[in-house]
């Protein structure tokens, strides 16, 4: 064991007593059993003089030349390939432009504060939380594949999704210039003042 400690000598001894207490009753002989305690300073002088080297290089390093036969084969002209279009499932989680809600993030917080109406019955049983929600914003800028990822109430939960689905249009992202589907998790949270 190698323990790199800023302790006094008093908490340096109990934790060897400790080490070998806890050691005693396994399988391990005196003589392969080693505790090393280093201070501040002498972690950095024990650095110094053990600085660890690479191997040698091989000693000789020897290039085989083989003669190889390349066979004529069918001409490739004829061959049609395939270019792999996006998927229309495809989504990413982070793209080179994010997409924008207007009015940016502080935007999107009033968007929801202001349209969030909270339950009654979640109201009456004094239900708070977090709901987690995740959406897609398409290529187009709406939003879609609107999920609860981590609820707390299910009258919480509708109210959030049903939120979330109300955003309006958002600036849509874009890969490599091309507008993407952009996936995005945000907390919605619920408190009773």
């Amino acid at each position: 064991f190698l323990i790199h400690t800023k302790g006094t000598k008093v908490a340096e001894n109990s934790l060897i007593s400790l080490l070998n207490e806890e050691f005693s009753n396994r399988y391990i002989s005196e003589r392969n059993r080693r505790i090393c305690i280093m201070r501040d300073n002498e972690v950095d002088t024990y650095v110094q003089k053990n600085k660890f080297k690479p191997p040698p290089p091989p000693e000789l390093i020897e290039i085989v030349e083989d003669e190889v036969e390349i066979e004529d084969t069918e001409s490739d002209e004829d061959e049609m390939i395939e270019i792999e279009e996006e998927s229309d499932d495809e989504f990413f989680m982070v793209v080179e432009n994010m997409p924008e809600f207007p009015g940016g993030d502080l935007g999107l917080m009033k968007y929801i504060q202001k349209n969030v109406k909270y339950p009654p019955i979640a109201k009456q049983y004094n239900i708070t939380g977090k709901v987690y929600v995740s959406f897609i914003v398409e290529k187009s800028g709406y939003v879609s594949n609107v999920k609860v990822v981590r609820g707390v109430d299910k009258n919480l939960d509708a109210e959030a999704v049903r939120v979330v689905n109300s955003l309006p249009k958002y600036k849509p992202g874009k890969q490599r210039g091309k507008p993407a589907r952009v996936m995005f998790t945000i907390p919605i949270n619920f408190t009773l003042s």
